[in-house]
């Protein structure tokens, strides 16, 4: 049996990432830290890869850079894989925000479709153009095929989701670190969670286990 294969990988860390500020839509570079852990799923992803698909943003292109280098493969860029925007939020930490703003937030975070960030992006709206790119990707690949789509832990989180049929509410109970790898099978018609947010390729040799 034949196997369609999405390996989604989110972007590496950045300043922002460290410092726990929303990033969203706002470009911020990978720290020193986001450039090893690109080497490190290049390595990770040594496989057969036939195409890379990665977020117009510039965590995300230089993310993927190593892995690009790694298969000799030109990635494509996606706007539909960008990160949901968070208006008014993005650049503040929790802490930063006024009473009013870290109710908002709390209530977005417990129901993300009912509430939208503040001149931001609503889940419906980052749902729409994620399932419009999934569409668009997977309408270009092969059965048997290997892509690997490098983006965002919103764009993560909603793929998953939608590919799996699960209501978009669910998406905040998804946890996605910064350059976790997560993989779906097509089966075929079928899609299967094979993999959630790994981080084992990011282990240090001197680490225990």
């Amino acid at each position: 049996m034949t196997v369609l294969r999405l390996i989604f990988v989110r972007h590496g860390e950045t300043q922002w990432n460290r410092e726990y500020r929303i990033q969203g839509s706002s470009e911020v570079s990978l720290n020193s830290y986001g450039v090893l852990q690109s080497q490190q799923v290049a390595n990770a992803l040594s496989g057969p890869v036939q195409r890379i698909y990665i977020s117009p943003q510039l965590r995300a292109r230089e993310f993927a850079a190593p892995l690009a280098e790694r298969h000799g493969i030109m990635p494509q860029i996606a706007e539909g894989l960008k990160e949901m925007c968070f208006g008014r939020w993005e650049g503040l930490r929790y802490a930063d925000m006024d009473s009013d703003s870290q109710r908002h937030f709390t209530d977005w975070s417990i129901d993300p479709l009912k509430y939208s960030p503040p001149d931001g992006e609503s889940l419906q709206q980052l749902a729409d153009r994620v399932d419009a790119a999934l569409a668009e990707i997977i309408s270009g690949l092969k059965d048997g095929s290997t892509c690997v789509a490098i983006s965002h832990g919103g764009v993560i989180r909603t793929a998953v989701a939608l590919l799996l049929g699960m209501q978009l509410p669910m998406v905040s109970r998804i946890k996605i670190d910064t350059a976790s790898i997560t993989v779906l099978e097509e089966m075929p018609g079928l899609w299967k969670l094979a993999l959630l947010n790994d981080t084992c390729h990011l282990r240090l040799p001197t680490e225990d286990l």
